[in-house]
């Protein structure tokens, strides 16, 4: 392969990501570590192993003890470990510095490609100038390591901008200029929005993992429940200044301005959707039909505005998804595999939903012909069980709408657009309204 390709002498092993090793003894742990780097440098005299530091923050397994055997049985600086999740979950410091192996503080953020406001601005801002400083620091860079990108850009560009700075930043200065340079001319409306959207949604100081555990994306059940880090009013506070913005003929015609309005209406409708799902449970617990046909309307037209939204702006189309995938296919059988795998990733991932939702997504075709249904499914089960005098049964519901709803959606080939439609700025206003 190095003959073929070439070579830049850095290597990826990952031989205990998620997989406990079946020793914590340290002469078997440097012997593993060994016999890897041997096998590198056998083929490649330079060789540089990488490893993921994401095992050594989330199994149990590995103790300072461990870790250290590990990491220097491969000769000082022929190992550089990714500090995988280090905005929130940092292992540099446990580990003192990784004994001298160096190491990049690298920012995750993102699981499955999922969509969601969120960031710790605060944490990028200020923490990788903190491992710099260390005492004896070895780490030698800045990395991002999300599963999926293509959301939350304000937080990207924050981070790849550290590579330059030498102390943190003025973040509300910056985040005044960022609003200036990604639409090109000075705005107060926006440059209020995006403080707003700064102080909230992007400055989560907890541990919150951002897994997007959004209601609307998950499986109805009596038992939902939302990580809220940040007050919900800023975020509409957000909302009303951008919608105010498009009063400017200038903002309507920037791309860029469009996509955020559309991400921020999107946020907002979710919050929104999250009360109604509070309302329809009480509904439920009172066994009052009229509450939940009332609220389960409400859910259902909030969706239906939230899937016309998302439908005005290319980078949320289902269509462009499947139509990606199908398009990669060379004939009629390998396209319809296709575009089962791409419908399956974003909504069961698995046959048997082992990991469903987990690489869920807020797109345009998705809401209405999944979701929607999904929601519909539940409340209609719930208001049945209300007339009947029984009660919800979790199990045999997680059944019968994995069956009738989610696994049945992933084998339909129905052609969703992968162009725009409606007209941006009416949607935009009929839904606020």
């Amino acid at each position: 392969m190095i003959k073929e390709f070439g070579s830049d002498h850095v290597y990826n092993a990952d031989t205990f990501n998620e997989n406990t090793p079946r020793s914590n003894k340290t002469t078997y742990l440097s012997s593993v570590s060994s016999a890897i780097y041997s096998a590198m440098r056998a083929q490649d005299h330079n060789a540089i192993w990488v490893l993921q530091g994401w095992m050594f923050a989330h199994d149990e397994f590995w103790q300072q003890e461990q870790v250290k055997a590990f990491v220097t049985a491969v000769p000082t600086g022929k190992m550089i470990i990714l500090d995988l999740q280090a905005e929130l979950f940092p292992q540099y410091k446990k580990f003192e510095s990784y004994y001298g192996q160096p190491f990049i503080w690298c920012m995750l953020h993102n699981f499955g490609g999922t969509l969601g406001l969120y960031g710790a601005i605060d944490s990028i801002n200020k923490n990788p100038f903190v491992a710099r400083n260390f005492t004896q620091s070895s780490m030698v860079g800045i990395g991002l390591a999300p599963e999926g990108i293509e959301q939350n850009e304000i937080i990207y560009e924050f981070m790849a901008e550290n590579a330059w700075r030498k102390h943190p930043a003025d973040t509300q200065l910056w985040v005044e200029n960022y609003a200036y340079n990604r639409y090109g001319f000075r705005n107060g409306n926006t440059e209020l929005a995006w403080q707003y959207l700064l102080r909230s949604v992007y400055n989560c100081t907890t541990d919150l993992k951002n897994h997007n555990k959004y209601i609307i994306v998950r499986r109805p059940s009596l038992k939902l429940s939302e990580n809220i880090w940040y007050n919900a009013s800023d975020v509409f506070n957000a909302w009303t200044l951008m919608l105010q913005a498009t009063r400017n003929n200038n903002m309507l015609k920037n791309s860029l301005f469009r996509y955020d309005l559309v991400d921020v209406t999107r946020q907002s409708l979710q919050i929104i959707g999250a009360t109604f799902y509070a309302q329809i449970v009480q509904g439920y617990k009172k066994r009052d039909t009229y509450a939940l046909r009332k609220t389960g309307d409400k859910l259902r037209e909030l969706l239906t505005d939230m899937d016309s939204v998302l439908g005005s702006d290319s980078h949320f189309l289902l269509g462009h998804w499947l139509e990606s995938a199908k398009a990669l296919g060379t004939n009629t059988k390998v396209k319809k595999q296709y575009e089962y795998n791409a419908r399956n990733q974003i909504t069961i991932w698995g046959p048997n939903g082992e990991i469903k939702d987990y690489a869920c997504k807020q797109w345009s075709g998705l809401i209405k012909s999944f979701y929607s249904k999904r929601w519909n499914f539940f409340i209609q089960t719930l208001i049945k069980d209300v007339e009947q005098e029984t009660q919800f049964d979790e199990k045999k519901f997680a059944k019968d709408v994995f069956e009738n709803i989610e696994k049945a959606w992933t084998f339909e080939t129905y052609t969703y657009p992968n162009i725009t439609t409606g007209t941006f700025a009416s949607i935009i206003n009929n839904t606020s309204n």
